[in-house]
């Protein structure tokens, strides 16, 4: 981030001190105090004790596991796959700070195309469009009260009603000054091959899918009628929607998910619709795909507590398996209730009301790992040896992805009594393997490792201090370092002290990623000393003999080859002077 000159180091700054860190790394990890800084489970890779480290008052974050490190800015880019730009603006537009014009647009904006705020309000737009044309439709209108929608939903989630013809959205957005290309952007137009458009959906039901802030940023479709091919259509994802870390309903369901301390996972919109109607109201349901560990890390931010609540046949044993293999790992406490005789969340909370539905959950939702136990069961049989070691191969993805070892012993305990063995015959499937996802071990101690050296130590003490900078800037120079990465970042932090101070706006000076986590460490990690000034000015000659002994070694080694007289007697003069330093030193 440090090359990214266009940025209004002033702007830049004001936005950072208008964003609380803590908040924003609460959105995606659970945190809780420790003292003056905040911890959580790393979000960049599996862990099963939190090391992930957050410091409102320096503004950074530092995970100790893996070494991630940097400021808010930092943590975006991270987290939401953007560049610089595209955080900078996100987050000039959350905090109300007006950026330059002269600030290039992203990358993929370079082509012309709406902005953030214009597909919102575009999606708000045909939102309403969607809306109206449903109030117009005898059809739409029957389609909700034969569901059992009452006109206080419809109008809640802003259901709505897509026309049969082929160009109704294209005509309303035109009068309303939006071009076919921003529809484009939205996903809301197809274009065929001759460069022509026409509406993705048509007479469909409309689900408006809202962001976790209550704004439209895609739609799911249903065919009104039994032909209709494909039954679900949804928007295709955009800058906006990303169906693997959107949740149907989480903006409505938020709070009482929250006050409630669980969450009811659905699969279908009519499923969430009816349940939420029902008083239900800490329920959310994907939109158009599987379940994924982001919609894991999503929910684990208002609750640790899910209960996957599928249709009772055997697509939803199957999809209810594939959620809980996902989700378990995650640190969630999960639970699964399969429907009786084959019923849906919506047909059944309407045939037999919310009371029934939550008592159901209460008395008969199974452990996920019991769950899963008894699917794998059902498909391989338990009573042969193959049946039962086919039954623990099953399960051998979801025991070695837990991250929390008491929970992985207990799962063990209770497989091993399920199926009547031994628990060190399980143990030896459970032990988790070195994944892609976990921090190779040269890696994820890189920071703490370089922290550990006479250069590391020395640097780490200068920044804990920053009111000795000045007298060690007099006493040692960036040349007394024998490594190019610690001159470069001594150089920074003498820059940083001089121009900014230590904290935050010292990563922004940093381009290389590894010297950003090591400083990101250095400004969370404290360095245990009584007495920092004489233990800086002692380490600071230590690195001085270091240096001065690898010149002398240097001398030496050249005087072995040198046979020009007058360059040997230069070298003997100069490794003299270095030894007569040497002993100054000691």
């Amino acid at each position: 981030m440090g090359s990214q000159t266009f940025a209004d180091d002033h702007l830049k700054e004001e936005i950072r001190n208008r964003l609380d860190i803590v908040e924003v790394v609460g959105r995606y990890v659970g945190l809780k105090s420790a003292g003056r800084n905040m911890k959580g489970l790393c979000p960049f890779h599996k862990e099963k004790t939190p090391s992930f480290t957050v410091n409102p008052e320096r503004n950074i974050f530092h995970c100790f596991g893996c070494g991630k490190g940097g400021d808010v800015f930092g943590f975006l880019m991270e987290m939401e796959g953007l560049s610089f730009p595209e955080v900078l603006r996100m987050t000039a537009e959350e905090t109300g700070v007006t950026l330059p014009s002269s600030l290039p647009p992203p990358a993929q904006t370079q082509q012309k195309s709406p902005d953030k705020n214009d597909l919102l309000r575009i999606h708000a737009l045909v939102t309403g469009y969607y809306y109206q044309c449903m109030q117009k439709s005898t059809n739409a209108v029957d389609y909700f009260k034969n569901r059992g929608l009452t006109g206080r939903t419809v109008k809640d989630f802003r259901l709505g009603y897509a026309p049969p013809g082929w160009h109704g959205l294209m005509d309303f957005a035109k009068r309303h000054g939006i071009d076919t290309e921003d529809l484009a952007a939205c996903g809301l137009v197809v274009k065929k091959e001759n460069g022509s458009c026409y509406d993705r959906f048509r007479d469909r039901i409309i689900f408006p899918i809202f962001d976790t802030a209550g704004r439209p940023i895609a739609f799911g479709a249903r065919a009104m009628r039994a032909e209709g091919t494909p039954k679900y259509l949804n928007s295709p994802e955009t800058s906006l929607y990303r169906k693997n870390r959107t949740l149907y309903g989480l903006s409505h369901a938020r709070s009482a998910i929250k006050e409630r301390n669980h969450v009811l996972f659905v699969e279908g919109y009519m499923d969430f619709l009816s349940l939420f109607q029902a008083g239900i109201r800490n329920v959310a349901a994907t939109s158009g795909t599987a379940f994924t560990k982001e919609h894991g890390q999503l929910i684990r931010r208002l609750t640790s507590k899910v209960v996957l609540l599928f249709d009772g046949d055997s697509a939803g044993a199957d999809a209810a398996r594939r959620a809980a293999f996902v989700l378990a790992p995650l640190g969630l406490e999960v639970r699964v209730l399969m429907l009786p005789g084959g019923e849906d969340p919506d047909s059944f909370v309407r045939a037999k009301g919310a009371d029934t539905l939550i008592s159901l959950v209460e008395e008969r939702a199974l452990d996920a790992v019991a769950f899963v136990t008894d699917v794998a069961a059902k498909r391989h049989g338990e009573n042969t040896p193959q049946g039962k070691s086919a039954i623990i191969r099953e399960l051998e993805p979801l025991l070695q992805a837990m991250t929390d070892e008491i929970v992985r012993v207990e799962y063990v305990k209770h497989i091993a009594e399920r199926l009547g063995i031994r628990e060190d015959l399980v143990w030896k499937r459970a032990k988790p393997r070195q994944s892609s996802s976990q921090p190779e071990p040269s890696l994820k101690n890189a920071a703490k490792r370089y922290l550990q050296t006479e250069e590391g130590s020395f640097l780490h003490l200068l920044v804990r201090n920053p009111a000795l900078a000045e007298t060690t800037n007099e006493q040692i120079s960036p040349e007394v370092f024998t490594d190019r990465f610690s001159r470069e970042l001594y150089s920074l932090i003498m820059g940083g002290v001089r121009e900014e101070g230590f904290d935050a706006r010292l990563l922004d000076r940093a381009d290389d990623p590894r010297m950003r986590e090591v400083l990101s460490l250095m400004l969370l990690a404290e360095e245990a000393s009584d007495s920092p000034e004489q233990d800086l000015r002692h380490k600071g000659r230590r690195l001085l003999s270091k240096s001065l002994t690898c010149r002398a070694r240097e001398i030496t080694a050249r005087l072995r080859r040198e046979t020009d007289p007058d360059v040997r007697m230069r070298l003997l003069g100069e490794r003299s002077e270095l030894s007569r330093q040497l002993g100054a030193l000691n």
